[in-house]
């Protein structure tokens, strides 16, 4: 639950000039077209021990204020993640559904994935709710 309307939850959430604030190691986005629009492609680069990681982003659906999809992709990995934004009484309910899918078997286990989904979520919530 975020103690935002679902408005400024959705706006802020897709707000690529705001991303930087809650998404860790993000330095710069990259668009190729539009943005904002289903099949939109950007390259978000991460910084991570001095290296660059580019992650691509493609929108697969957007539905204002209630439905964001996409599919974030690095070598080795796809991610799909179904963010629904649903408002009750003035507070915004936020559920991610998110799909991993590797190209190799890893030992990670899947808990660390989760944990790492629910910390991103919850700095999110504290970025909108203090700024």
């Amino acid at each position: 639950m975020i103690n935002k309307n679902i408005k400024e939850v959705f706006n802020t959430y897709i707000d690529y000039q705001q991303m930087p604030f809650w998404q860790e190691s993000l330095k710069r986005i990259e668009h190729d077209g539009p943005i904002h629009k289903e099949e939109t492609v950007s390259k978000l680069i991460f910084e991570f021990n001095n290296q660059e990681m580019i992650m691509t982003e493609t929108i697969e659906k957007i539905k204002s204020p209630n439905i964001f999809t996409a599919i974030y992709q690095v070598p080795g990995a796809w991610n799909k993640c179904v963010n629904l934004f649903k408002e009750i009484n003035g507070v915004t309910e936020w559920t991610m559904e998110s799909e991993f899918i590797f190209d190799e078997d890893n030992d990670i286990p899947i808990s660390a994935f989760e944990n790492k989904t629910l910390t991103a979520m919850k700095i999110f919530k504290d970025y909108i709710e203090n700024k």
